[in-house]
């Protein structure tokens, strides 16, 4: 006897139809134990040519042990061995996996449980990937144990984008699919080193840096530029800067002569992932002296001019 179908509440099972004995069989007796104990009671019957049978109004996350007895015109068959079955159905989809951990060649993720397990306890994750290059989800391995909701994938493309996504598993089946998360093998770029003072005015201040020396393992496509405002310790973002053929910012605005400002510059790769901050540069905005009044003559003689 085996499950055919079911619910949280209801259980139909199935059964082979025996060797009759010379005799036709009449009908099939069902029988249960109405989920405790070894003593069972008749549940139902049915005809000769029905090897099934639904039971309704279970108790979800139940265990029940269902067996069948065949009768003829003659008598009646052994009871088959019981089967023990529970009143659930597959369970949810996981939470959508996120990225813990990466680097260059490897990824590790986490998620969260199906929201409802089925009416039996989860037993085992199985985890799927996608490497992008066309071959479409494969099953990569399983945790084999309910209790941990984490996977890490080694051995990857460095700068390859790949997709995860997991299912878990019941005592009935596989429930759906989570949603898939894209993840680069990456890791984040280098920190830049300070930027340098490019030219200055009263009003205006440009930096220059260069790139770090370690992308992360896929391209940069920009960098953020912040400074302190000229008081404190604590900075803002004034531009993303995306213009990779020139690391040059010039800040002309909010400009105070005398006033001493900070810089620095955070890279950004695709992923998108944030290097650490540079350095800071302390850039004191200039005070120019004024113009002079126009020279006069004191005296001069053949030879000679004194202003």
């Amino acid at each position: 006897m085996t499950r055919l179908s079911g619910s949280v509440n209801s259980i139909t099972v199935q059964w082979v139809a025996p060797d009759n004995g010379g005799n036709a069989i009449t009908q099939y007796i069902v029988e249960w134990n109405g989920g405790s104990g070894s003593v069972f009671s008749q549940i139902g019957t049915t005809g000769a040519a029905t090897t099934n049978f639904p039971k309704t109004g279970l108790t979800n996350g139940v265990s029940y042990e269902f067996r069948v007895i065949a009768e003829n015109e003659v008598a009646e068959s052994d009871p088959s061995n019981p089967t023990p079955l529970v009143a659930a159905v597959a369970p949810d989809a996981p939470g959508t996996p996120f990225m813990t951990y990466a680097t260059k060649t490897t990824i590790d993720i986490e998620w969260t449980a199906p929201a409802f397990d089925g009416g039996s306890s989860v037993i085992d994750y199985q985890v799927e990937m996608d490497d992008g290059q066309g071959g479409g989800f494969v099953v990569v391995g399983s945790t084999g144990d309910g209790a941990i909701l984490t996977w890490s994938e080694e051995s990857l493309v460095t700068g390859r984008e790949y997709f995860f996504k997991v299912k878990a598993l019941n005592i009935i089946d596989y429930g759906s699919a989570s949603s898939a998360v894209k993840i680069f093998a990456a890791e984040i770029p280098g920190t830049p080193a300070a930027p340098t003072l490019n030219s200055q005015s009263e009003t205006v201040i440009a930096i220059d840096w260069i790139a770090p020396s370690n992308d992360g393992g896929v391209d940069l496509i920009g960098y953020l530029v912040q400074w302190n405002g000229g008081a404190g310790s604590v900075y803002s973002t004034i531009v993303t800067h995306v213009d990779l053929a020139s690391l040059t910012f010039e800040k002309s605005d909010n400009i105070s002569p005398g006033s001493t400002y900070e810089f620095r510059v955070i890279a950004i790769n695709e992923v998108p992932y944030e290097s650490l901050p540079s350095p800071g540069i302390a850039i004191l905005a200039a005070t120019f002296p004024g113009s002079l009044a126009a020279p006069t003559k004191l005296t001069a003689d053949k030879t000679s001019i004194q202003i």
